[in-house]
């Protein structure tokens, strides 16, 4: 297939830049504010926390991966939610545009701790804090039901069955390590399915226009020497086909 890319023109580039210079401004500003404020302590705000408290480099290591892996399938489903809007399937766009705020909640959640630390100081009790993080996810299943049972939904639904067992073991067990590790694994499990579930639904999506566009691209293309030398003989077995069918009818 031809390479149909070509040079990027000025004011192209000049669009990127300003567009790039809007997220710098942000992340200066944001930078700002934190230098600034009183509430908390500066290098608490910059600094690796493993750093700030002299820990090991692998302090909080599966915490980490699980929050890359939540980064993952947030993007996976935004990327297919903008794939699915370029060519027109309005089914699916907020299918996997809701996914993506799902999982950014999700994600938020595990960076920042709302249920450990920001809902307990609104007066909440863990239990009423845990439920109004996970209370999206059922509200986005039913709400997208239909979408979902035409997706490979065994990932998805692996997911959930090892975020249930996290939470069941978190509620049922007493603290000790050996439970702490089996709530971990079972919750970074469910994150790698959940993340899983996402890039396989925007592959098979974008696979799915790929194949479409080369269909309509064969289409168009005039017939090949070789097309033509088969047409005939094509014709002929169907003529015989159609013959063998009339005898035994």
């Amino acid at each position: 297939m031809q390479d149909r890319r070509h040079s990027v023109a000025p004011q192209t580039q000049v669009r990127v830049a300003a567009s790039l210079v809007a997220v710098w401004a942000g992340a200066l500003v944001a930078v700002a504010l934190a230098r600034l404020q009183r509430a908390a302590d500066v290098e608490a705000l910059f600094l690796d926390a493993a750093y700030l408290t002299g820990s090991p480099w692998y302090t909080g290591l599966f915490t980490n991966v699980a929050i890359l892996t939540w980064t993952v399938a947030a993007t996976a489903a935004a990327g297919g939610a903008w794939v699915a809007h370029r060519i027109g399937r309005a089914s699916v766009v907020p299918f996997l545009a809701s996914s993506a705020a799902v999982t950014a909640w999700l994600l938020a959640d595990d960076l920042l701790q709302f249920h450990a630390d920001l809902l307990p100081a609104l007066g909440l009790t863990p239990t009423v804090a845990k439920a109004a993080i996970v209370a999206p996810v059922p509200v986005w299943l039913i709400a997208n039901r239909r979408e979902i049972l035409r997706t490979r939904w065994f990932l998805l639904g692996a997911a959930l069955a090892a975020f249930f067992t996290s939470l069941v073991v978190e509620a049922g067990s007493a603290e000790s390590t050996t439970a702490l590790v089996l709530e971990d694994t079972a919750k970074l499990l469910g994150v790698l399915a959940w993340a899983h579930y996402f890039v396989t639904t925007t592959v098979d999506i974008t696979r799915s226009v790929i194949n479409e566009a080369l269909d309509a691209r064969s289409a168009a293309l005039p017939p090949t020497p070789v097309d033509r030398a088969r047409k005939p003989v094509n014709a002929a077995i169907e003529h015989h086909h159609q013959e063998a069918r009339a005898r035994q009818g």
